[in-house]
């Protein structure tokens, strides 16, 4: 018997990893809108379904859970002897955790951003925390909800129910990611990327957040439930959490120029046996110019370009080891694309004995040290934590573990 997902453009879900995470159910996806004929498959057990047929699921379903009967929407469907029975564990899951993390906040102002089915949901699952200041953003509101403007003078708890984040940066949002300073607490839907551009506002402030991938695995253990309910789980919520992001998320070398980060990415990338990406490399392998050379015929502004080109195709990676450029983290956005699915590890190194005399930025000691003196500052604001090279690769091996298990330890809410 087998417990499976079924919904369009899923072959990148994480549903898998986690569902093995917690039990040894197959766990086989069906990318088809084919809801009916995936139900009468003869060692189906359980399906999870994602939009756009949870409504569908619910119509399909011979009895629903309070939950579903409350979303008109069934995320959740297990096979009993007189049919399937709908759940929504999503909501399930946003009762468990928002019981949690806003024990002590049901007296503020929730703003949620869109009005799609999830955002029904979590109207509902708020509502019955007692919650009753609540205001539906949308683009295009309907009756009782508001504009995208509206946002303006908001404060409160800010949720973000659309599909913001999946692929934009923070300038094709349409409001400002500033205004995430009137808020007390920002949650965002999505898990991937883990970091959103919201999410992402929401760390540079100090504001409290968190993101869908917590909802994504809690769902998955109070499907995993009904699934096999005399059967225990092999791992609990926070376990799953940690080991989903130790596999999904890139990690990111940065650094000045010569500290090392080429060879200590490719020999942690074997190490973890994992993709290796150098941004330096690929621009000389797609272009047939290496940077210096761009530096020295286009000038710097011109090879940042190319440089910046190279992050966003980088940015659909997951699971991989990339080095950057010494001046990668100039550019904001590529802060932002490679923060978004991946941890900023910066690698500190002393001085580098003799200098790269085809490195034009810094092929002088005074040059080097300039470099040194304006760079640093940014290096240690956007990594996520930072590491000291050393000649002996298990040394810096074992340094590295600890600083990113105390890093993903960090990021359960």
């Amino acid at each position: 018997m087998s417990f499976g997902l079924i919904g369009g453009s899923i072959q990148h879900s994480l549903s898998p990893m986690i569902h093995k995470l917690l039990h040894d159910m197959p766990y086989p996806l069906y990318e088809t809108l084919d809801l009916k004929g995936t139900l009468s498959l003869p060692t189906l057990k359980a399906l999870n379904v994602t939009m756009p047929l949870k409504k569908a699921a619910f119509e399909m379903a011979h009895a629903h859970d309070d939950w579903a009967e409350l979303t008109g929407a069934v995320n959740t469907l297990i096979k009993t002897p007189e049919g399937w029975h709908g759940y929504n564990t999503d909501a399930s899951a946003l009762y468990e955790l928002f019981s949690k993390w806003f024990k002590n906040d049901s007296e503020k102002a929730v703003h949620i951003l869109g009005n799609g089915a999830t955002a029904r949901t979590i109207r509902v699952v708020l509502s019955a925390l007692g919650f009753q200041d609540i205001t539906v953003h949308a683009r295009h509101p309907k009756a009782g909800e508001s504009t995208w403007e509206s946002l303006r003078d908001a404060s409160g708890i800010l949720m973000n129910a659309t599909p913001l984040g999946l692929h934009e940066t923070a300038n094709d949002y349409p409001f400002d990611l500033n205004r995430v300073t009137q808020f007390d607490a920002v949650f965002d839907v999505l898990y991937t990327p883990y970091r959103t551009p919201l999410i992402q506002a929401a760390i540079r402030h100090g504001i409290r957040w968190t993101s869908g991938l917590s909802m994504l695995i809690q769902q998955a253990i109070h499907g995993a439930k009904l699934a096999q309910p005399k059967i225990p789980l092999k791992a609990d919520a926070q376990t799953v959490f940690k080991t989903v992001l130790k596999n999904d998320l890139n990690i990111v070398i940065i650094g000045m120029p010569q500290a090392g980060k080429s060879t200590f990415g490719n020999a942690l990338a074997r190490h973890l046996n994992r993709p290796f990406f150098d941004v330096d490399a690929i621009i000389k392998e797609t272009t047939g110019k290496a940077p210096h050379t761009w530096i020295e015929s286009s000038g710097e502004a011109a090879f940042r370009r190319i440089e910046h080109e190279t992050v966003k195709k980088l940015e659909s990676q997951r699971g991989v080891v990339i080095a950057t450029g010494g001046g990668t983290v100039l550019d904001p956005e590529n802060v932002a694309r490679l923060k978004a699915r991946g941890v900023l590890v910066y690698l500190q190194a002393p001085d580098p004995v003799s200098l790269d005399a085809s490195r034009p930025l810094s092929s002088t000691i005074d040059a080097y040290h300039i470099l040194k003196k304006t760079r640093t500052p940014l290096y240690e604001r956007v990594c996520d934590y930072a590491i000291h090279r050393h000649e002996d690769f298990e040394i810096m091996k074992e340094k590295w573990e600890v600083s990113h298990d105390t890093f993903l330890r960090h990021q359960w809410p």
